[in-house]
């Protein structure tokens, strides 16, 4: 009978060499870095070409991006940046030398001149690039949310609020009725926005609210009857006008004036413009 070499069963199978990781290349540069649809190239690009338009726009506009990007107290964090990089060019991080009370004490100055030292050399520490990556994520989307919020104060005109101011010590404001208003004092565009609203109380209370773009209003009321109707703003034309037949506890649109949801008695629907359910959500 033949024996069997123990070194022979003592061997192990060939190990197979790992294969290198393929690395995602990008064309703008980027390496892995894909987020949310931008590389970090990209972002970098978009957040120099906001500062481009920026230091083209005017004076105001720019007051207003930074007032929104660095609130109220925009001059500290500017004056604070400005020391800051003062203090990287000269290659040291204090502009007050040490001094000494002569006891041996240390005073306040001194202690403040090895707290910017410290910080200096944070700053010219090996950089971090991840945390690079993040910071300059964070400061483009931040800055873009600075330049929409401009847009919408332009558009909204929302630098200062309306009064009521009167002719004279003997006239009261609160005299000025809604009617009085309408007739003699305001424009024909600003007074079609005064209306009366008619609606059956045995329907309410009723929860109103509106689109994104403001042209039309979701009235949806809590009776019964569950009546619910959708007027244009711009025209006061009713659009829609139909009847759930359950109380509605909560309503609003969604994307776009062309669909609402209406949280019912036990589940929530969803309606197309025309009254149309089009969708049931059955565990909400």
């Amino acid at each position: 009978m033949a024996k069997e070499n123990p070194a022979s069963s003592n061997k192990k199978a060939p190990h197979k060499a790992k294969q290198p990781s393929k690395t995602i290349q990008d064309p703008h540069g980027g390496t892995n870095d894909v987020t949310r649809g931008q590389t970090h190239s990209q972002l970098l690009q978009k957040r120099s070409s906001l500062r481009r338009s920026l230091a083209s726009s005017t004076p105001q506009r720019r007051h207003d991006v930074s007032r929104h990007l660095h609130g109220p107290r925009a001059d500290l964090a500017y004056a604070r940046l400005k020391h800051l990089k003062q203090d990287d060019k000269l290659g040291t991080s204090s502009s007050h030398p040490s001094r000494d009370d002569g006891d041996g004490a240390t005073t306040k100055d001194s202690k403040e001149t090895s707290y910017r030292r410290l910080a200096f050399r944070k700053r010219n520490a090996k950089p971090n690039k991840s945390l690079e990556r993040q910071m300059a994520r964070k400061e483009t989307k931040r800055l873009e949310h600075a330049v929409a919020a401009s847009d919408a104060q332009e558009i909204l005109h929302v630098h200062a609020a309306g009064l009521v101011e009167a002719e004279h010590d003997m006239e009261k404001t609160v005299q000025l009725t809604q009617q009085k208003l309408k007739r003699e004092f305001l424009e024909e565009v600003n007074a079609r926005n005064i209306y009366d609203l008619e609606l059956d109380a045995g329907n309410g209370p009723y929860k109103l609210a509106y689109d994104r773009s403001g042209k039309f209003s979701l009235l949806a009321g809590r009776g019964r009857q569950g009546h619910v109707a959708v007027v244009d703003q711009h025209t006061l034309a009713l659009q829609t006008e139909f009847y759930v037949k359950e109380p509605i506890r909560d309503a609003c649109f969604l994307h776009d004036g062309s669909m609402m949801a209406l949280a019912q008695e036990r589940k929530v629907f969803i309606y197309d413009k025309d009254g149309v359910e089009i969708h049931r959500l059955d565990k909400h």
